[in-house]
């Protein structure tokens, strides 16, 4: 494909979950899962079998339960939550709000004051005019001393093909999290940088702020690299 004069973004995939800090899954799925083809869900036909008369209401899944056209419902019972999985980010928001409005209105849930917190996944390609394996290594492998470490003690050069960045002051397992990982594509590494973006606040304000600017975000990355 052509290379673009600017680095173009491409989603593969945007997931968009709230985890709840209640004790086991907050209302019966059943009921979840009967309302969801009204909102125009197709729900997953293992989910449907699972929720029988032998079963009834009692029955918990976990998983991809139902699609509504581009768009994927996931529920999780053993961390309570669902979340909603696209590629067009204002989509998946836009649903993900939706859902959330549903639950209050049709169960009498609130998801925003039950939440313990709230998070984006993004996968991402990135076109460019560049070669991102040399713009790599010609912004990371300056004075990099584990680099030198690393190739010293195997005795072979070394350059780093990509970067993980975190957060400073906090840890993985934390409701406030953040993540970015970048590196030349497995598919196209002359093309186009792979990059994986994770953000994960109690609060749903900053999470729904960066989802709307996925796109952004990784063009000025891969912009800024030299």
């Amino acid at each position: 494909m052509p290379k673009p004069a600017s680095p173009e973004v491409e989603i593969t995939r945007f997931d968009m979950l709230v985890r709840w800090q209640t004790v086991g899954f907050p209302f019966e799925q059943s009921k979840l899962f009967r309302i969801l083809p009204e909102q125009g869900y197709v729900v997953d036909s293992e989910v449907r079998q699972a929720f029988t008369a032998r079963f009834g209401g009692g029955a918990e899944v976990s998983g991809l339960v139902a699609n509504k056209g581009a768009l994927s419902l996931t529920v999780d019972h053993t961390r309570p939550g669902l979340g909603i999985m696209g590629t067009v980010v204002a989509d998946v928001v836009s649903e993900f709000e939706r859902l959330e409005k549903l639950l209050h209105e049709h169960l009498l849930f609130d998801s925003r004051r039950n939440a313990r917190f709230y998070e984006v996944d993004a996968d991402v390609l990135v076109w460019t005019a560049r070669s991102p394996i040399a713009s790599m290594r010609k912004s990371l492998d300056q004075e990099h001393v584990l680099l030198d470490i690393m190739s010293k003690s195997l005795g072979h050069n070394l350059g780093l093909h990509g970067a993980i960045v975190t957060a400073t002051d906090s840890l993985p397992g934390s409701e406030e999290w953040h993540e970015i990982h970048l590196r030349p594509s497995l598919r196209s590494p002359e093309h186009a940088f792979h990059g994986l973006l994770v953000f994960r606040r109690r609060e749903w304000e900053p999470v729904h702020e960066v989802a709307n600017r996925i796109s952004t975000i990784f063009e000025r990355i891969c912009e800024g690299l030299g």
